[in-house]
């Protein structure tokens, strides 16, 4: 039962563990080049993130990768009638990863904070996120469930195992009470042939005493 509560305490907290920061508005340096946009923080795994975020982004057009920044030039975003250029930064710092997201028009204005469209900038990162919390709370529950439904067939398994024990102790508890009646039978049958014995000897000993006086006897009328 403790460990049932341990595992379903760690359930708990690790699914606390995965929730993320929310999106800001943020300005960044990329190629020298100071960019506006949306950032948001996690602290899953880096790799996790990458993967993710790039499979995100190539929904929207084709991703050239340069060191940690991601482009998709002529971008076809929902929300937008013509084609924008997206340009986004991953950093990681203390076991935390940044996704820094940036939406132009080609070159023109930012569409971030301020602008008309700028909430649908964000919702795409806020999305993004969401997405990424529900994936890590679901493995954390999944290894939970995993975690318990093998502890179950442990624990049920350990009962079946008791159950033939108990059932095995049982036919050998008979099996020596069998025994142990046979043995008394036995006793009092080597005590009444014991007894008997001694009688036997008794007479056998008469017998023996009469043929040897017989024989003297006989003896003694030697001519």
């Amino acid at each position: 039962m403790k460990k049932y509560l341990l595992t379903f305490t760690a359930l708990v907290f690790g699914l606390g563990a995965v929730a993320q920061g929310v999106v800001q508005p943020a300005f960044l340096d990329i190629d020298k080049q100071k960019r506006q946009g949306y950032a948001a923080s996690t602290d899953l795994d880096r790799r996790v993130v990458e993967k993710a975020w790039k499979d995100r982004l190539e929904q929207y057009g084709r991703v050239d990768t340069k060191r940690d920044v991601y482009t998709v030039n002529f971008a076809k975003l929902p929300f937008l009638d013509q084609q924008a250029r997206i340009i986004s930064q991953l950093n990681t710092s203390k076991g935390r990863t940044q996704i820094f997201l940036s939406v132009d028009q080609n070159g023109g204005e930012a569409i971030a904070a301020g602008h008309g469209q700028g909430r649908e900038v964000e919702n795409l990162l806020l999305d993004f996120m969401k997405q990424m919390d529900y994936e890590a709370q679901l493995r954390v529950a999944q290894k939970g469930y995993e975690e318990a439904e093998s502890a179950s067939k442990d624990a049920t398994r350990r009962g079946e195992r008791l159950l033939r024990d108990l059932e095995s102790n049982k036919k050998e508890n008979e099996r020596l009470l069998k025994r142990l009646e046979e043995n008394k039978a036995e006793f009092v049958k080597l005590q009444g042939d014991t007894a008997q014995n001694r009688k036997d000897r008794e007479a056998a000993a008469q017998v023996f005493e009469k043929q040897r006086q017989n024989l003297e006897a006989v003896k003694s009328r030697k001519p």
